[in-house]
């Protein structure tokens, strides 16, 4: 990464969407605010987006969120009763086209155990298992450095 690449950071909660902006591989900037999650999908989406609008320009967004998503195509597989009507949201599509820009969307629990394995705790280590807990439960499992 070099030191001039901005990648804006988002994390979808079921209570609050947290957001951070690097330089290079320094957190610059962080900003966050409730989860409108009662008031449905778009509503969520808009206040994630208002967040990163003040950390703009950025040439990336990484977004880790709530319940299951596809990590290839972005869209939400399925989100509980937490985040209502939440299941089938394009969510890479959404910020893709919001700022103009490559964004990846994956799992916030499978995103911590990637975090924790690369940074973290679990730094050094072919095997762990991440959990995670907050509005909802959730982990990771990593074998031979695999997930």
């Amino acid at each position: 990464m070099t030191d001039d690449l901005r990648i804006a950071a988002l994390d979808i909660g079921g209570t609050r969407i947290k957001a951070g902006l690097f330089e290079g591989m320094k957190l610059v900037q962080t900003a966050e605010t409730d989860t409108p999650a009662k008031e449905g999908a778009k509503a969520l989406l808009k206040a994630a987006g208002d967040l990163l609008d003040s950390f703009q320009p950025f040439e990336a967004v990484g977004i880790s969120t709530a319940g299951q998503v596809d990590p290839i195509t972005g869209i939400m597989r399925y989100a509980n009763e937490n985040l209502p009507g939440y299941t089938g949201t394009h969510v890479q599509e959404y910020f893709a086209n919001r700022f103009n820009c490559p964004c990846a969307v994956m799992n916030d629990a499978y995103s911590a155990a990637l975090g924790e394995g690369t940074c973290g705790a679990a730094r050094g280590y072919t095997d762990y298992i991440c959990i995670t807990y907050g509005t909802g439960i959730g982990g990771g499992v990593f074998i031979d450095e695999q997930p």
